[in-house]
């Protein structure tokens, strides 16, 4: 079973364009790279962007997140990246919800610091069928 084991943010970026009221929050996260960090380790590279609009700000974080687990385990994982630059189904709503509880929890503080809004929380990501 693979665990979370931590995350740090090594990039952030942000930019306030002009003082307006924004019309929309728009969020894009993403998966960078999956590589190897050691035995029982593997790093997981990723972004987050939210642009609110219509242009009147920016923020983006980069970070890594660090998974740990069975050796095997994560060579499958490590595998299905290399293969497909996909994440196994399993990995991806839990670390999509990591990703985006860490980035707009430390979003708030870049914001703030802008005068822009904080990060809008979307909901949970769950995987499947409504219940």
């Amino acid at each position: 079973m693979v665990e979370w084991k931590g995350i740090r943010f090594y990039r952030t970026e942000a930019e306030s364009f002009r003082d307006a009221p924004f019309s929309a929050i728009s969020v894009d996260m993403s998966i960078n790279e999956m590589r190897r960090s050691a035995k029982d380790e593997i790093t997981v590279d990723f972004a987050y962007k939210v642009d609110y609009k219509e242009g009147v700000a920016s923020l983006m974080m980069r970070g890594n997140l660090f998974l740990g687990g069975d050796e095997k385990e994560l060579d499958k994982y490590i595998d299905m990246w290399r293969k497909d630059k996909k994440m196994p189904k399993e990995l991806v709503s839990p670390l999509a919800n990591i990703i985006t509880y860490s980035s707009q929890v430390n979003g708030v503080l870049v914001a703030r610091a802008l005068g822009i809004p904080a990060p809008v929380v979307p909901p949970n990501i769950k995987l499947g069928k409504p219940a």
